[in-house]
């Protein structure tokens, strides 16, 4: 921790920050808590997605119904939509 700043976490040190060159946009990745949560967070949203595509494939084989799968498809991603 830096010693002016409580709760922050200082920067890898510029050795190791030499070896890790990232652009301006991804410097918040500089810091292991967030680079924890952001790949955490990556992983959970892939898992979402492919159970949302296995999920309408298992409906859409099942019943054949392609009004089904729109059914499903909306009480899956309505709420996200502000329905």
């Amino acid at each position: 921790m830096r010693a002016g700043v409580p709760g922050i976490p200082a920067p890898l040190p510029s050795r190791s920050r030499a070896a890790m060159r990232l652009p301006e946009t991804l410097r918040s990745l500089r810091y292991r808590d967030f680079r924890a949560f952001f790949f955490a967070q990556t992983t959970f949203q892939i898992g979402t997605w492919m159970h949302s595509v296995a999920q309408a494939w298992l409906v859409l084989s099942l019943t054949n119904s392609p009004l089904l799968l729109g059914l499903i498809n909306l009480l899956h991603w309505g709420p996200a939509g502000g329905l």
